[in-house]
């Protein structure tokens, strides 16, 4: 290697020495959410015997309204500052006769309220920083943002079809979620309520909700779940459970030591609803369509054990195929038996 292969070198490796040391206001990137306070920190480096500052920084009042300065580095006392109307922007001054040294510190943090997240936030034109001897410095101007956040959800909830009595899952999948609750619809979409962990649910506050014992009225029933980060929020898509029966005509889905049947069935204009319990206690008997609609309200009482027969008359109702949701209660405890019924 010949002497002018190294001096190219030298200049190459001390100009970049140079440029690495170059002075450096930065205004960093902060995180939020609308309707949040959010502070975004002012940083310095390569800063060596200053004696003033003046800074202004750009912003979009329709997307961030400006509070305060706060957490002052100790070395600027006396600062001053002021939010300008027109432009918006934020106006911060310093000036002392003892020098100032910032090596690679925080100069303060501007807190701002948040109305819409995705927005710059910029130095503007005329900032300028001076050493001790009021002599300007070359400065590397970086400038900063407001991003978003929420939860990014990477995969959604999905729609299941499942037998009566199955069991089922929905799930979301999210990188930065911190928390989680699960909300359940009846009425498609229009009001949510949140769960919890009991009766047919368990995971209510995690990514996957857990569904057991599915009961037939849960058909057409909406899940959505909403995930958490630090007060901001992402509501996932909803996903609907479609509820079938695996009976056949007459035949019952039943968990208890009941008899149930229909006679006739196929039937017109009535069928009568014929069963044994086993046990005193609350009998509730609904129809519904294979929809999940319910259509008839036909018991709700307490019975004796034994046999029983109740008419259940069907001149109202449209041919095809519905639902019985024969429910028995005893002790708070519920149990159920489905049966499926065929009006010509």
């Amino acid at each position: 290697m010949n002497r002018y292969t190294y001096v190219i070198l030298f200049l190459f490796f001390f100009n970049s020495s140079l440029t690495a040391q170059n002075p450096t206001v930065e205004i960093n990137t902060g995180r939020s959410c609308a309707g949040k306070d959010v502070l975004l920190s002012i940083t310095a480096s390569n800063l060596s015997d200053i004696g003033a500052i003046l800074l202004y920084v750009d912003i979009d009042p329709a997307k961030l309204t400006f509070l305060s300065l706060e957490n002052i580095n100790p070395q600027l006392e006396d600062l001053n500052y002021n939010f300008i109307q027109d432009p918006p922007r934020v106006a911060v001054a310093w000036s002392n006769i003892v020098p100032a040294n910032f090596p690679q510190t925080k100069l303060f943090d501007l807190k701002f309220q948040v109305s819409e997240v995705t927005t710059p936030v910029s130095f503007a034109p005329g900032c300028e920083i001076a050493t001790i001897y009021l002599q300007p410095i070359t400065i590397n101007w970086l400038n900063g943002a407001v991003e978003p956040a929420n939860p990014v959800l990477t995969s959604q909830p999905e729609d299941v079809t499942i037998g009566a009595t199955k069991n089922a899952s929905f799930a979301i999948s999210s990188a930065n979620a911190t928390g989680y609750q699960w909300e359940r619809s009846q009425d498609n979409g229009t009001t949510w309520q949140a769960l919890q962990d009991e009766g047919n649910y368990n995971g209510t506050r995690t990514n996957q909700l857990q569904v057991t014992n599915i009961p037939f009225s849960f058909n057409k029933t909406k899940y959505r779940c909403i995930a958490g980060n630090e007060g901001c929020y992402t509501v996932s898509d909803a996903a609907t459970l479609t509820v079938t029966s695996s009976a056949s005509i007459g035949e019952e889905i039943n968990n208890l030591n009941i008899y149930l049947k229909n006679q006739p069935n196929p039937f017109t204009d009535y069928t009568n609803i014929e069963y044994n319990l086993p046990d005193e206690g609350n009998v509730h008997i609904r129809v519904y369509s294979m929809i999940g609609n319910m259509v008839v309200d036909l018991l709700d009482a307490f019975q004796s054990q034994g046999q029983h027969k109740i008419p259940l008359f069907t001149s109202n109702l449209a041919k095809g195929i519905y639902v019985l949701k024969f429910e028995f209660v005893k002790n708070n405890a519920s149990s159920f038996i489905y049966l499926k019924m065929l009006k010509n």
